[in-house]
């Protein structure tokens, strides 16, 4: 993953928002520089393209949605329950997408 880019003087950001649903994700920068973010989305990857059949692994992206919404993860859970109360998978894995595309864009 590269680093944020540094501009003459301006230090590089540490935190990127992106706005989810109407709440406002702040992620922290630091949070790709992590063997274990690292690792759960290796397991998460092997998984989805069937190099891994443990069912654990498909589960780690869990680990992965607490760790980049961070304190903001269960205000954007909220934002996509339906009426039930249920969180469609499809809901949560967009946001996720939103958020990794724009905190890592060229990752």
């Amino acid at each position: 993953m590269s680093e944020p880019k540094q501009t003459k003087g301006i230090p590089a950001p540490q935190t990127v928002t992106v706005d989810v649903n109407g709440v406002t994700v702040t992620v922290d920068l630091k949070a790709f520089d992590d063997w274990s973010f690292l690792d759960d989305l290796s397991r998460v990857e092997a998984a989805g393209t069937g190099e891994s059949t443990d069912v654990g692994d498909q589960l780690r992206v869990v680990n992965i949605v607490r760790r980049i919404f961070g304190k903001q993860y269960r205000a954007v859970l909220a934002t996509l329950a339906d009426d039930e109360g249920r969180i469609p998978v499809q809901g949560v894995m967009d946001a996720l997408t939103k958020v990794l595309s724009t905190a890592a864009p060229n990752s």
